[in-house]
């Protein structure tokens, strides 16, 4: 086997062994946090104090002790962890971006190793330590957003009928993260076990609102601060939202039918370049080497990218509709 093979694998093992090790002794920390959590909320009759609860979740979301001290100090980290809780992955922000990181300087590794042009490395290592996990958790949190909404009018008559029965409408909140499945039974836990932390129901909620960023869900925050505020008849208020909510999730379902066809055409004309590409590269090996390897086929290479992220923008912006 070639030397330079070899130290490429003992490398790459190194790296990810520490990785892993790492996340592993992050991990146990985590689990003992949560364990300490579930310890206050279970406990009867005493309420921690607001910024021992704050404290606790503070904790709990960091999970790299030296780059979450870092990272604190950066505004955009609030993003990915928005992004983050939206797609459901129990991962820390500063553990993401490490492990961003990590495959960004691997794979400029492994391809530097092997000489491969610099257009090459930084095109392969952007790709696999930037754009592939952005659009990983971008579509696991999609895909949970569409469940959540074809849940969400459930849920609320679940409350409705809650409420029918005499019962207080935390309790109600709290009887739908308990008999409902994720993403909707998680999303009334955390606000359940915020309520039992000392956080208020109406701080609880408007939190959650600011991470879903739903327009059904803000609907139904408001509507239970209203109510709370000025009074009403709750069940009938959020029976009535139940019903919009479900003819909003039809009437979304029907313009993604009718936007079908655009999309399909936006994915097929933007997948055409690559698998070109992809052909070349073994019908003719040396026929795009003039794109990697000479100052004027960068140019070239760089227009094109440009113009292709421009026409999908484009193309995908044309196939949303807001409701």
């Amino acid at each position: 086997m070639d030397s330079k093979l070899i130290w490429i694998i003992v490398l790459a093992v190194l790296l990810l062994g520490g990785f892993f090790a790492y996340f592993l002794v992050v991990g146990q920390k985590r689990q003992r946090m949560d364990q300490r959590i579930a310890r206050v909320t279970r406990r009867k009759g005493t309420i921690p104090k607001s910024m021992d609860a704050l404290t606790l979740r503070k904790a709990k979301e960091m999970g790299l002790p030296v780059l979450g001290k870092i990272l604190q100090s950066i505004t955009s980290m609030s993003v990915v962890r928005e992004r983050l809780e939206r797609a459901g992955l129990a991962l820390a922000p500063d553990i993401y971006v490490g492990g961003c990181g990590g495959a960004f300087l691997l794979t400029v590794l492994v391809l530097v190793l092997l000489h491969k042009p610099p257009v090459v490395v930084m095109l392969v290592a952007i790709f696999v330590g930037v754009a592939l996990p952005h659009f990983y958790v971008g579509f696991k949190g999609n895909r949970r957003i569409k469940k959540f909404l074809s849940l969400f009018p459930d849920a609320i008559d679940f409350i409705v009928r809650g409420l029918r029965s005499g019962l207080p409408v935390t309790e109600s909140m709290n009887m739908v993260g308990v008999e409902m499945e994720d993403p909707i039974g998680r999303i009334f836990t955390s606000m359940g076990e915020s309520v039992r932390l000392g956080v208020p129901v109406e701080k609880a909620m408007s939190d959650m609102a600011k991470k879903l960023q739903l327009t059904e869900f803000n609907f139904f925050v408001t509507s239970i601060i209203l109510q709370r505020e000025t009074g009403g008849n709750l069940s009938e208020i959020l029976n009535n939202l139940s019903d919009v909510l479900r003819k909003r999730f039809m009437m979304r379902m029907k313009i993604k039918a009718m936007s079908s066809e655009a999309k399909a055409s936006a994915i097929i004309v933007g997948s055409l370049p690559f698998m070109v590409a992809f052909a070349l590269l073994f019908i003719s090996p040396g026929y795009l080497d003039m794109l990697f390897y000479d100052s004027r086929g960068h140019v070239a290479l760089a227009g094109a990218s440009v113009s292709f992220t421009l026409g999908i923008g484009i193309m995908m912006k044309m196939t949303r509709f807001e409701i």
